[in-house]
């Protein structure tokens, strides 16, 4: 296939970042999302799905799976490397939180033990600090033992001597800045004080700090290396994704990959930790189920009389139909704060681009339900989107099996059941009684969402195998898998038709209708980013108040789950309000970051319009000259797109960098601030510098330039996003 050949011989000139119909699916963990995603796959690609399914928090990172039908016997596996694979403040906590505990414990024997002692005790924590069995924290259990001994060997002693030289002046500055009360064995807030004073010392400390660089180096090169032995660095898409195709009709040639990568992640019973573990995004092309494609396509030939005759699952080139899932992460896989998981939830109902919404309501629950139940009803009543929601009453093969049990125990051995006049159980069918539970389960959502008249509700109890009883199969047949993915499909394809606008596009005649239909033009780009950075509103709502903001937080030593919160809604292109209580946490402070918000500012409507009418070369013709038709699927998708824009810039450019060479969170910190301010203070001159010198083919931009840079490669990337997104979803060939 084209798609595929393309791929092999020319990475480069392949997207892998699909712009189709997505549906997000969201759920409690261990409650079978993974099991949801093998429905829409062939039955070979299944197989090697279904290895990741597990007991429990089988998905570590969100995913994209891609159903396509422009694969048949192939898994395409693309994703995008964490930066950095740990972050040098987590390695040196994890050295760190160990030597508090040690420091607490010891602090009045270091005078007298031998170092050799210190040597013994430090060895035995570092050994636990780097073999962590929970899954999202144990990257290093994917290298070699004897690399993590090494690591540790290489530690020990320096981090004893280290110890015992000023291991008691640590502690007498943690606890005399204290009240007595506050300083016991037991103290939060002590071991605050000496981890605090623990970073200070080792930032003042050459020696430690050398030896801390180049283990992390060490560790970090091999986690590099273990990365790239399964994702060839040479084979990366046109949008940034390392990949790996998997050949279905000869496995045995991938096996070692399909082991590394496909796992349930369950450390904890001895599975392997999947190498999604060390992977920012991910992205799996799977061959569609062919029941789903015939039905597509169908559905298609059923509106022939329809003169443009294009599926809403359909390519721009009409050639291939694909629906994606984004697989999300189960809620409260990693934290137990319902809070951080009411945040999550927002952000994925409110920023992230989907036509279609699936939650998983298991009918045979687990732990998890109940909290889920009270957080989305919480959510849902604030629902402000219009589109499809459905609810997967899944495990009803359970729950029947459950009700068989129930009617068997309730009429067996009773004197009626003796002399054969005993009446059924229930008067109703096993197959009502699933309904009736199923829009029980549901009931507080569908209220939820009818009183804001709000998305299309849709209950369907589904089960992936069959039930005990014979009967049930029968009568269950509606539950089946098949049976309610053609009535998702089905439902979502009514929904975008009643609201689809599609314009014909014509490639010029030099033009083969493989190429890719469009091009953004850097120059222009950098010209009208050039007319619009020197504009007064720039100034006043993008780099003025953002430079305000950058100089209010300079110096500031955030707390822990402050950083942490900001990380996250850095990656989401978002700021962060860390109010923490000055009194008791005398090492840190509040912060305020504010400014990812100006940033977003200047993707602002008139400069969007500007970009898409002048800076995109078209290879071809719109039908209709009305541009606005255009514009507006391009200026809806940055709704999302601005955020994704500011997350490439001030995370993936700048706060990671930052986060690979700073031992401390306040260092880091403040690094990234100092960093960010280099943006909005970027000159004219600096652009056109810049400017002059385009295009760069592949080399680095001029001296001076590189944050710069960093702007105009996340303004182009979301360019070329909101542009796939507006041929694939709006646009069809001629």
């Amino acid at each position: 296939m084209q798609f595929l050949s393309t791929l092999n011989e020319n990475p480069a000139k392949v997207n892998l970042q699909p712009s189709g119909i997505t549906a997000l699916l969201v759920a409690p963990t261990s409650s079978g999302k993974t099991t949801v995603t093998v429905q829409f796959a062939t039955y070979g690609a299944a197989r090697i799905l279904r290895l990741a399914i597990g007991d429990s928090s089988s998905t570590i990172t969100d995913r994209q799976l891609v159903y396509t039908s422009a694969l048949k016997d192939h898994i395409i596996v693309s994703v995008k490397p964490k930066s950095p694979f740990v972050p040098l403040p987590e390695f040196t906590s994890r050295i760190t939180s160990k030597l508090v505990e040690r420091l607490i414990h010891t602090n009045k024997k270091l005078r007298t033990i031998d170092v050799s002692e210190i040597e013994a005790e430090v060895q035995k924590d570092l050994d636990r600090a780097f073999n962590k069995a929970m899954n999202t924290h144990a990257e290093y259990s994917l290298l070699e033992k004897d690399v993590v001994e090494n690591a540790v060997n290489s530690l020990t002693t320096p981090v004893a001597s280290f110890l015992k030289k000023y291991g008691i002046e640590i502690y007498n500055h943690a606890a005399n800045g204290l009240d007595v009360n506050e300083a016991t064995k037991n103290s939060k807030k002590l071991r605050e004080a000496i981890k605090a004073k623990l970073l200070q010392f080792i930032h003042d400390n050459d020696d430690i700090q050398m030896i801390l660089d180049q283990v992390y180096s060490q560790l970090n090169d091999s986690l590099d290396r273990y990365f790239h032995s399964y994702f060839d660095p040479e084979k990366k898409s046109g949008d940034g994704y390392f990949f790996k195709i998997i050949d279905l009709n000869v496995l045995p040639a991938d096996r070692e990959f399909i082991q590394a990568f496909f796992s349930n992640n369950n450390v904890h019973k001895g599975a392997r930790l999947s190498i999604e573990v060390l992977c920012e995004e991910i992205i799996i092309h799977v061959p569609m189920n062919d029941n789903l494609v015939e039905m597509i396509l169908a559905n298609k030939m059923a509106r022939s009389k329809n003169t443009l005759n294009r599926s809403v699952f359909e390519d721009f080139n009409r050639e291939h139909v694909s629906i994606t899932l984004l697989d999300t992460q189960g809620m409260f896989h990693a934290a137990t704060d319902e809070e951080l998981e009411a945040d999550r939830l927002r952000q994925m109902l409110y920023n992230t681009r989907y036509d279609a919404l699936i939650f998983l309501t298991p009918m045979s629950g687990n732990s998890n339900d109940a909290k889920f139940q009270t957080l989305l009803t919480h959510e849902l009543s604030k629902y402000k989107k219009n589109v499809p929601v459905f609810f997967l009453c899944n495990k009803a093969d359970e729950y029947a099996d459950k009700l068989r049990k129930e009617d068997t125990t309730s009429s067996s051995d009773t004197l009626d059941d003796l002399f054969g006049i005993s009446e059924p159980a229930s008067q109703l069918s096993v197959l009502n009684r699933v309904l009736n539970k199923a829009e029980e389960n549901t009931q507080p959502y569908i209220k939820a969402l009818d009183e804001r008249d709000q998305g299309k509700a849709i209950v369907l109890p589904v089960m992936f195998k069959d039930p005990v009883h014979q009967q049930d199969k029968e009568d269950l047949y509606r539950c089946g898998s098949d049976s309610v993915i053609k009535t998702m499909v089905d439902t979502i394809e009514e929904s975008l038709l009643q609201a689809a606008t599609f314009i014909q596009f014509k490639y010029h005649n030099d033009m083969g209708s493989s190429q890719r239909p469009f091009e953004v033009n850097q120059n222009k780009l950098v010209q009208y980013l050039l007319e619009s950075w020197t504009k007064v509103e720039t100034n006043n709502q993008v780099k003025k108040p953002a430079l305000e903001n950058i100089y209010h937080n300079l110096g500031r030593r955030p707390q822990g789950n402050g950083f942490n919160a900001l990380v996250v809604r850095l990656k989401r292109g978002e700021g962060w309000d860390s109010n923490i209580r000055a009194d008791y946490y005398i090492n840190h402070d509040s912060f305020h970051i504010r400014f990812p918000a100006n940033l977003a500012n200047l993707v602002s409507p008139e400069f969007l319009a500007k970009l898409v009418y002048e800076a995109i070369d078209f290879h071809g013709k719109f039908e209709d000259s009305d541009l606005t038709k255009i514009f507006s699927p391009i200026n809806h998708y940055f709704m999302w797109g601005k955020n994704r824009f500011v997350s490439d810039v001030l995370y993936q450019q700048t706060f990671a960098k930052a986060w690979s060479r700073y031992y401390s969170n306040t260092a880091v910190f403040n690094e990234f601030l100092k960093e960010s301010e280099q943006l909005f203070l970027i000159t004219p001159e600096q652009l056109s510098i810049y400017a002059d010198h385009l295009p760069f083919d592949n080399q680095e931009p001029p001296a001076g330039t590189e944050v710069l840079h960093k702007i105009v490669t996340a303004l182009q990337r979301q360019l070329e996003a909101a542009l796939s997104f507006l041929f694939n979803m709006h646009v069809y060939k001629q």
